[in-house]
């Protein structure tokens, strides 16, 4: 295994257990909208759901949601040149990987999983579940599908419970399976030039109220995961998580599901909320996003608010193909 740049800058490892992981709860950013949404006097129920954009506790050594983290000991200043370097060596291995190319009635499959907080507001009172999500996309030049199985929500507070029941036990999600049509995959326009790409999404997060440098790490996620961006793109991609301002090295982690992957982390102060990314150290594929609430703000700290984690992916021959095991 060719961990060279992980093994420089991984200085110490160490094991710390969390099992509090029920009763995540709400950003600030969605408490602010419920606000005004119950300004309004709401007689219908209202969804509001929080896709994950999104990883782990306060802590930087925990077991948080089955993501093992052996972490990086050092000083902040440590970990984010530890994080540029890895970032770096990351961008180094994603353009060397082979691009992909869809020949004519091929797709791009993807398998997932994710969980996303859902705020219900009925009669100027809210409840929030945690609402999970097994989901599996095919995207092509032609077009694409998307299949989703919804699971049994669940709350994320005792209160949230008591507020659900004195509502007189409201349906707001509902599970099952839902299949859609999608549009065709277009091309990824990024450039492939850092310094165009970083200053292409500083200019994209000034409009956004989370500020600038966590909404450029979030941008950095979505582009990596099911867009069939080039090897050039995600290079210049992982170039740019290692000059965002406050990018740490959290270090070698073991995803849910067990993959061996490599963890940096953002603190967003402004919204109190500590966005992740693992990604596979010998092939730069996204593992898994995740976020969880940081000290000082209304959500506990080290509560899960969201996650995604990425299976699977491969071409396949149909929209009702999966890649052979």
């Amino acid at each position: 295994m060719k961990n060279d740049a992980i093994d420089a800058a991984v200085a110490e490892l160490a094991l710390v257990r969390d099992s509090d992981l029920r009763g995540a709860a709400r950003t600030p950013a969605a408490d602010a909208l419920l606000a005004k949404i119950v300004a309004k006097e709401v007689r219908e129920p209202v969804r509001v759901d929080r896709a994950p954009r999104f990883l782990l506790a306060g802590a930087a050594l925990a077991v948080v949601a089955g993501v093992l983290v052996f972490a990086f000991a050092g000083t902040n200043r440590e970990q984010t040149a530890s994080a540029a370097t890895v970032l770096r060596h990351a961008g180094t291995i994603a353009r060397k990987q082979p691009p992909v190319v869809l020949q004519p009635g091929q797709f791009v499959y993807t398998r997932s999983r994710n969980l996303w907080t859902v705020t219900t507001v009925l009669s100027g009172k809210s409840f929030t579940v945690l609402e999970p999500h097994s989901r599996e996309i095919w995207l092509g030049p032609t077009g694409g599908r998307l299949h989703e199985v919804t699971g049994r929500p669940t709350f994320l507070t005792l209160q949230d419970r008591e507020t659900w029941l004195a509502l007189g036990r409201p349906q707001t999600t509902v599970t099952g399976e839902s299949d859609n049509k999608l549009d065709p995959m277009p091309r990824p326009t990024l450039p492939t030039d850092p310094g165009t790409l970083y200053a292409q999404l500083h200019k994209q997060a000034e409009a956004n109220g989370n500020g600038v440098d966590a909404e450029m790490f979030t941008l950095v996620g979505d582009a990596l995961r099911e867009t069939g961006a080039s090897p050039e793109q995600r290079a210049a991609l992982y170039d740019v998580a290692a000059r965002i301002p406050g990018v740490r090295l959290l270090g070698r982690v073991l995803d849910p599901p067990g993959r061996r992957g490599t963890a940096v982390v953002l603190d967003n102060e402004h919204n109190h909320v500590r966005n992740t990314l693992i990604f596979d150290p010998e092939t730069s594929l996204l593992l898994a996003e995740q976020e969880t609430a940081l000290p000082g703000g209304q959500a506990p700290a080290g509560k899960l608010i969201g996650y995604a984690v990425y299976l699977e992916q491969g071409v396949v021959s149909s929209m009702n193909a999966r890649p052979a095991r």
